[in-house]
């Protein structure tokens, strides 16, 4: 078995269908591509079949349309301007909402996880391992003071928030 991952944007310039009509659905690479679908059959039976899928993709990103310019470019240039991926940017951003959201009353991991838009307990807990490098109970716990300062009073603003904070 092998699994393909796509960049964001990729797939568009693999696939001719508009993204939003594969999201969140399984759909046979045949049903989208049989030429690809062949020659990907083809290149898992070949001697070096990570090379040969590869070089099947990216002849059949050459034969689709290219992907979407724009796309690419504004993914470029969030890159440049900010320095971090567009997708980076918001695994950060999400995790900063963790801070705010468990500084709510009566908050448990699996409601914060939720409410911060992860998927479940687990995806937070890897995102927090990613990002900061321990678990959250172990972040929090290391410096409790020090946690509960930085997520009730210097949370993070939201984008629609960005007036300065007045000190009193």
């Amino acid at each position: 078995m092998l699994g393909i991952g796509f960049q964001p944007y990729g797939a568009a310039s693999v696939f001719a269908p508009p993204m939003h009509e594969l999201s969140g659905r399984f759909t046979p690479v045949e049903d989208l591509s049989r030429q690809l679908s062949r020659e990907l059959n083809d290149a898992l039976d070949s001697h070096d079949p990570i090379a040969a899928v590869e070089s099947a993709l990216l002849s059949a990103e050459n034969k689709v349309y290219g992907g979407d310019l724009l796309i690419a470019e504004a993914e470029r240039r969030f890159l440049a301007a900010v320095g971090l991926s567009p997708k980076l940017f918001c695994r950060i951003q999400r995790f900063n909402n963790v801070f705010q959201v468990l500084g709510q009353p009566s908050c448990n991991w699996v409601e914060t996880a939720v409410a911060c838009g992860y998927y479940d307990q687990a995806h937070l807990i890897r995102d927090c391992k990613d990002l900061s490098g321990n678990t959250p109970a172990i972040l929090l716990a290391e410096d409790a003071d020090l946690a509960r300062h930085f997520y009730q009073q210097y949370s993070v603003s939201h984008s629609s928030n960005t007036a300065p904070r007045v000190s009193v």
